[in-house]
């Protein structure tokens, strides 16, 4: 069975059917990127090749995200009542 991506991208080089050299040029990419992918996916599997931080800097994110509401909230308050009286 054959490993695809999201994209339907193969990881034929992963099992060796194909030279590095070859997969990076039909996908025009350094041969530098591929390794770094490669060592990327076989430390994590698909999730580690994802756009998605880890838990930590999700929680700094997501706390930042509240932060920045209540910022948004007072603001839309002081603008809806100019004169202060909320």
């Amino acid at each position: 069975m054959e490993f695809r991506g999201e994209n339907g991208h193969s990881a034929g080089g992963v099992k060796g059917e194909k030279s590095v050299a070859e997969i990076c040029r039909e996908h025009q990419i350094s041969q530098a990127l591929y390794y770094r992918w490669r060592d990327r996916f076989l430390e994590a599997g698909q999730k580690g090749l994802s756009n998605v931080g880890s838990e930590d800097e999700t929680k700094v994110l997501q706390a930042q995200i509240e932060k920045l509401e209540k910022i948004i909230g007072r603001q839309t308050i002081a603008i809806d009542n100019p004169r202060g009286n909320a």
